[in-house]
C-alpha cells in the first residue's frame, strides 16, 4: 500500500486486471422488417472452459443492418467478466465526498462513466478518462482516476477550471467488468467450448432476434493478465515520473 501511495503522489496509475478478450460471430432471424439489430452494452454470453462458465460481454453496443430478415455480427469483440454499477449521488455541501469503486479486479479500461442531471433525469453525459498533457478548460467532461489501498480504484472530476465540476444531486454513475484477468484465457479455444447467449438481442422494430445455427469463435480469448505487480510499480513509477518532468521543463 506504501507503494501504491507513493505512486499516487507521482502521478502514476499502476495497471489494473486486464479482461481476456475472444472474437465471435454470428447471424441471427429478424422479424417484422427491422432496419437494424442490436447486441447490447453488457450482454452476457457464456462459455466453459476447463470445467469452470466463463461470463464474457461487449462494452458498447454493436449494431449491424439486416438483410432479407438476417442480421450477421461478425468479430463482435467480448471481453470475460461480470457487469457491475455503481451510482452515487453528487453533494457539494463542502464535505470530501468520495467515488470509490468498491470492488477488486476490476478492468479500468472497461470503466464507463456518465453522469445526469439528477435522480429523476433521463439523459446522461458520458465522461472520458483524463490524459496526460490534455488541455482541459472549464467545460472538459473528463474524470480521473487513481488507484488507493487495497487494489481498488477512485474516481474524481474537475475543479471548474479545469474540468466540469458535478453539481450537487447530480448523479454520478460507473459501468465497468470485475475479470479473472489470466484465468479466462484460451476460453473458446477448441470446438467444445462454444459461446452460449445469455440474453436477448434487440432490434429497431421493437422485437427480439433469435441466433441463427451456433456462435462460432473467431478469435479464443486471449490477453487477460493480473493487475501490476508491485515490483513493476516501483519500476515504471519513477519512470513515469521523470518522463513529465521533462516533458513539462
Amino acid at each position: 500500500d506504501s507503494v501504491v501511495s507513493l505512486a499516487k503522489q507521482m502521478g502514476y496509475v499502476p495497471t489494473s486486471t486486464v479482461a481476456a478478450q475472444a472474437l465471435i460471430s454470428f447471424t441471427a432471424a429478424v422479424a417484422g422488417g427491422a432496419e437494424t439489430a442490436t447486441i447490447p452494452a453488457w450482454t452476457k454470453f457464456s462459455v466453459v472452459s476447463d470445467r469452470t462458465k466463463f461470463i464474457f460481454q461487449p462494452v458498447a453496443d454493436v449494431s449491424v443492418s439486416t438483410s432479407g430478415g438476417t442480421a450477421t455480427f461478425t468479430n463482435v469483440v467480448i471481453k470475460e467478466g461480470t457487469s457491475l454499477k455503481n451510482i452515487w449521488t453528487y453533494n457539494a455541501d463542502g464535505k470530501d465526498q468520495k467515488f470509490i469503486i468498491p470492488n477488486k479486479g476490476i478492468d479500468t479500461s472497461t470503466l464507463k462513466v456518465t453522469v445526469k442531471l439528477n435522480k429523476s433525469a433521463s439523459e446522461t453525459d458520458t465522461y472520458r478518462l483524463y490524459t496526460e498533457l490534455e488541455k482541459l478548460d472549464s467545460t472538459s467532461k473528463v474524470y480521473f482516476l487513481q488507484e488507493i489501498e487495497d487494489g481498488l480504484y477512485e474516481i474524481y472530476f474537475g475543479d471548474g477550471v479545469y474540468g466540469v465540476k458535478p453539481l450537487s444531486e447530480n448523479v454520478v454513475i460507473a459501468e465497468y467488468l470485475v475479470t479473472s484477468g489470466a484465468g479466462g484465457n484460451y476460453a473458446g479455444r477448441d470446438i467444445l467450448q462454444r459461446f452460449i447467449l445469455e440474453d436477448g438481442l434487440t432490434d429497431s422494430g421493437s422485437g427480439t432476434p433469435t441466433i441463427s445455427g451456433q456462435i462460432t469463435t473467431s478469435s479464443y480469448a486471449t490477453g487477460g493478465a493480473s493487475a501490476e505487480s508491485i515490483e513493476s510499480i516501483k519500476h515504471n513509477a519513477p519512470r513515469n515520473y521523470s518522463a513529465q518532468e521533462r516533458l513539462v521543463t
